[in-house]
């Protein structure tokens, strides 16, 4: 799976602390704040690895993977392959969209 080096740069350091959502959306929350909104695909909201600090973000296709330096891994699919991750900073300031 290929490395979606744009969002690593973003969320590299920053610690899950807690995923929440529905079926078509997940929200997943940082310790600085900011929050990630990702409109997921058939299957809904995954169970959740233990939350640990973002290493490195991987893409392919529908399949979104946040990789934790603890070496557990968040998975998501997303909606569709594009537009469906919004990042925003704790003052709801726009960080990343895809």
């Amino acid at each position: 799976m290929a490395a979606n080096h744009k969002l690593t740069m973003v969320l590299q350091g920053r610690r899950v602390t807690s995923v929440d959502g529905g079926p078509a959306t997940a929200v997943v929350h940082f310790d600085d704040g900011a929050t990630m909104t990702v409109q997921l695909g058939a299957g809904g909201l995954p169970a959740v690895p233990a939350f640990g600090r973002v290493r490195a973000v991987r893409q392919q296709g529908t399949t979104l993977d946040l990789d934790y330096d603890t070496g557990g891994t968040l998975a998501l699919v997303t909606a569709e392959a594009t537009s469906s991750v919004l990042l925003r900073a704790a003052n709801g300031s726009l960080e990343y969209a895809d």
